[in-house]
């Protein structure tokens, strides 16, 4: 089970912080525990999240829709990725935003 800090959504990070953990985590399918993920890992690095909503401009990155909330094969593959990150002390994934810099 996830820590209630590390819920999704309306979030910030410093880019230095975001590049430390290596963004999100390439290997999710979907969306759904990608959030809670990346919060997870910048959490465990000891920066606090604050949250934005209302706050501030929101931009969404277009990709094609896949719910990982819809499919029970995506989101169980999705959760045990998440718990291996979380169970093995993974901080900084291996694919993430540093394939596209």
């Amino acid at each position: 089970m996830h820590n209630k800090l590390d819920r999704g959504c309306n979030m910030s990070f410093w880019r230095d912080d975001l590049y430390a953990v290596n963004g999100y985590d390439g290997d999710m399918v979907g969306y759904g525990s990608e959030d809670i993920d990346l919060s997870a890992r910048i959490r465990a690095l000891g920066v606090k999240k604050r949250t934005i909503k209302f706050s501030c401009i929101e931009y969404h990155i277009y990709h094609p829709e896949a719910s990982s909330k819809s499919d029970d094969n995506l989101r169980k593959r999705n959760r045990a990725l998440r718990e291996r990150n979380a169970s093995d002390g993974i901080i900084k994934i291996k694919n993430g935003i540093d394939q596209y810099l």
